[in-house]
């Protein structure tokens, strides 16, 4: 026996409902907000909207609506739905409570904030950009002079930094210990516990995050969406880095304690297959949506006008992984 609330609190919780003549109440998305584009059967409450392309049955609904007691007068086959409904929940409560607090990093000594660098003009920066990141150098030590140093924020506390060489973005590949890195960071950092600008991300206002693999595409995202200035979205959407393409539980559950709900995942044009296995797996927690970018361009490569095209028309992970991809070949 399928999943049933009563009819009443059903419209209860629809917005604008009215029921048509094939026995479907049309609605306001609760997902998109989208008008009169949410529908939802009379007799087997599964529902799909029209615009954003959400779909599923009444326990999928009731766990974004935080509703989920509405099942509590179910059938017993009907409980073990409410049983996994819970366990989900009581998970999600766990990553929460299970987030330790990771030690501080100091910078290397010597570290001071810069005002102007060549190689992050021909990147894009703003004077904006210097005082949001805190990106600093030193000419103490020789082994950290030719780098570019970001502090990684959690809290409003350095957890660890990324150096980034600077000389015009040529580096060499590693021979010896004496040639330089493409990148060094700060030693004993677990940087998949971590994510590059979570401070901006504001529990209770940010409803939306974009994920993106690096600190300099989640930098050109911020400046071609404008937000991190709060003038456009007031802060309900907000981008963060990864730092590569793995996701993992405590970086989950970190988004999941910032109450964020929905999910766009933003990666490189060479992390299909990443995207497909963590779309899947974002899903579980938050309203994921997948972007494919197909002109091999990296994230901070794309103009803003088409960066938003990109968002506007991104899908559910199921969509990109059943063969959205092979259509827009």
């Amino acid at each position: 026996m399928a999943n049933k609330i009563d009819n009443k609190e059903l419209i209860d919780l629809l917005k604008n409902a009215k029921l048509n003549s094939t026995g479907q109440y049309v609605s306001d998305c609760p997902f998109c907000g989208k008008e009169k584009h949410f529908y939802i059967s009379k007799s087997t409450q599964q529902w799909d909207c029209k615009r954003c392309g959400e779909s599923g049955g009444i326990g999928k609904l009731l766990r974004y609506l935080g509703k989920t007691h509405l099942l509590e007068g179910a059938t017993i086959e009907e409980r073990a739905v409410i049983k996994s409904i819970k366990a989900m929940q009581e998970m999600i409560d766990d990553l929460d409570t299970e987030l330790a607090e990771l030690p501080d990093v100091c910078l290397p000594v010597g570290a001071k904030p810069i005002k102007k660098s060549q190689y992050l003009l021909k990147r894009g920066f703003l004077p904006f950009d210097y005082e949001y990141t805190k990106v600093s150098k030193t000419r103490i030590f020789p082994v950290w002079e030719p780098y570019l140093i970001f502090p990684v924020f959690e809290n409003g506390k350095i957890k660890g930094f990324v150096g980034r060489f600077e000389d015009n973005g040529h580096y060499k590949a590693v021979t010896n210990k004496d040639i330089n890195l493409r990148y060094k960071n700060s030693r004993g950092t677990n940087f998949g516990q971590l994510l590059y600008g979570y401070d901006d991300i504001i529990a209770g206002k940010t409803s939306v995050v974009i994920l993106v693999e690096g600190i300099f595409d989640k930098l050109g995202v911020d400046r071609k969406l404008h937000l991190t200035d709060g003038s456009i979205f007031e802060n309900e959407i907000q981008c963060v880095a990864t730092f590569g393409k793995k996701i993992s539980s405590e970086q989950i559950a970190k988004l999941i304690s910032k109450k964020v709900s929905h999910v766009i995942l933003l990666y490189d044009w060479d992390a299909t297959n990443d995207i497909k296995k963590y779309g899947l797996e974002l899903e579980k927690y938050f309203v994921t949506r997948c972007v494919y970018l197909k002109e091999r361009k990296d994230v901070d490569e794309i103009p803003a006008k088409e960066l938003l095209v990109r968002i506007e028309y991104a899908v559910s992970p199921k969509e990109f992984t059943e063969g959205f991809i092979n259509r827009i070949k």
